[in-house]
């Protein structure tokens, strides 16, 4: 039985989220393997279930939802037993405050620097190297939250719903325009994603992944 419609292009690394929460969850998703973005999320069918055009955007029934990380929570917390979500609340305090701290902190950096690259625009190189710095600063607290955890993941033992929005967020930087040598020396945050990306449900998902390199 389908749990829900996913809208977004079968492609987009926002939409890894949910698809990756489908996953862990056991849940089936419908997909849009058709959309278009500027386009599908332009119609009149679609804005007026999704009235600001936003995707990835979710239904089901009569619930709409958009916002990537509200989709993920919702299908990750369609189950008592979810493993997602942490073992207590003091732990879904944690994994909010790095799905926060991630959105906050390096999501904004990172789409100004792929934007140009999407949409061949000329390139601010202040501007850039102000987005970079943000991202190895990120990257640089990352680093010291897993050395002094110990812990492979962000929070607790297991995947959690914060490795998998995090993960859906370096994807563009890690793939597309920062060069695995100049970040390789977060080694804490290399075998992080190398052990997500070794993960299953992360394979299921996401079958290819290959670095940027110089």
């Amino acid at each position: 039985m389908v749990f829900g419609k996913l809208h977004a292009p079968l492609v987009h690394p926002r939409s890894l989220k949910a698809k990756l929460a489908a996953e862990y969850t056991g849940v089936e998703l419908e997909l849009t393997p058709d959309f278009a973005f500027g386009t599908t999320n332009k119609s009149s069918e679609y804005l007026e279930k999704f009235p600001l055009g936003k995707a990835p955007s979710f239904e089901q029934d009569d619930f709409h939802l958009t916002e990537s990380s509200a989709i993920a929570f919702y299908i990750a917390n369609s189950k008592d037993d979810s493993t997602l979500l942490g073992d207590n609340k003091k732990e879904l305090a944690k994994i909010w405050q790095y799905i926060l701290y991630t959105e906050t902190a390096v999501a904004q950096p990172i789409v100004n620097i792929i934007r140009p690259i999407i949409f061949n625009l000329p390139v601010d190189a202040a501007d850039k190297q102000k987005n970079l710095e943000q991202i190895h600063a990120f990257l640089a607290q990352i680093e010291a939250h897993l050395s002094k955890s110990g812990q492979k993941y962000l929070v607790g033992e297991r995947v959690s719903l914060a490795d998998i929005n995090l993960f859906a967020n370096l994807l563009i930087p890690f793939a597309r325009f920062l060069p695995l040598e100049e970040w390789s020396k977060y080694g804490l945050v290399k075998s992080w994603f190398d052990n997500l990306l070794s993960q299953p449900e992360f394979k299921k998902v996401l079958p290819q992944f290959s670095y940027f390199t110089q």
